[in-house]
């Protein structure tokens, strides 16, 4: 079974610089504030970092 790990946050959270650059490519997604828009991309997210499972 497939799993990910990701850090999603408000796109007004900053985070430090070098803590960024720490996390795995692809790991990283800024939530909108829309509910539509971003349940849409945290699933099309989790469905490629899982082969299809997410």
């Amino acid at each position: 079974m497939g799993s990910a790990v990701g850090l999603w946050t408000k796109r007004t959270l900053t985070l430090r610089e070098k803590w960024a650059e720490g996390l795995p490519p692809g790991a990283r997604g800024v939530l909108t504030g829309d509910l539509i828009h971003d349940q849409a991309a945290l699933g099309t997210w989790a469905a490629k970092h899982t082969d299809g499972r997410g």
